[in-house]
């Protein structure tokens, strides 16, 4: 359920950040919970890959995407990706997600997540392959 929470929430804020635009972040505030948690009592990878799920969707949001999509019958979809840990996130501490898209080229995008401690540290950075899904012509979309 709590997935559910904060995605709401992020759906929610979305508009309070603005309009997006390429070269900027979008930047979503965080704390470990004790259900983001694995049994060395910090944040287990899966959440990660969500959380980042987020910072896209918060983009994808600011920028029209979503609405188009749903308008045109695409799916924004992820090709792929690349994690790198550098430090613990332990429960209860809190961080943000600072999303961007990087580059384009063809029909795929790059965007990169860095998971950022209060103190200004990265804690893991994820960068993602993905691109626009268009159903009804079985392809993906030219960014």
């Amino acid at each position: 359920m709590y997935v559910w929470g904060r995605m709401a929430r992020t759906m929610a804020t979305a508009s309070s950040r603005g309009p997006y635009r390429a070269g900027e972040e979008s930047r979503l505030a965080f704390r470990c919970l004790p259900i983001d948690i694995d049994f060395n009592l910090h944040l287990n990878n899966a959440r990660y890959m969500m959380l980042a799920d987020l910072g896209r969707i918060d983009i994808f949001l600011r920028i029209g995407l979503i609405a188009l999509a749903r308008k045109n019958g695409w799916a924004p979809m992820i090709g792929g990706l690349q994690v790198a840990y550098v430090r613990e996130i332990r429960l209860w501490r809190r961080f943000d997600v600072v999303s961007s898209i990087e580059t384009w080229e063809g029909t795929s995008v790059i965007g990169r997540h860095r998971f950022v401690l209060d103190g200004g540290e990265t804690a893991a950075l994820i960068l993602t392959t993905g691109g626009v899904y268009d159903r009804g012509g079985r392809r993906f979309l030219d960014i």
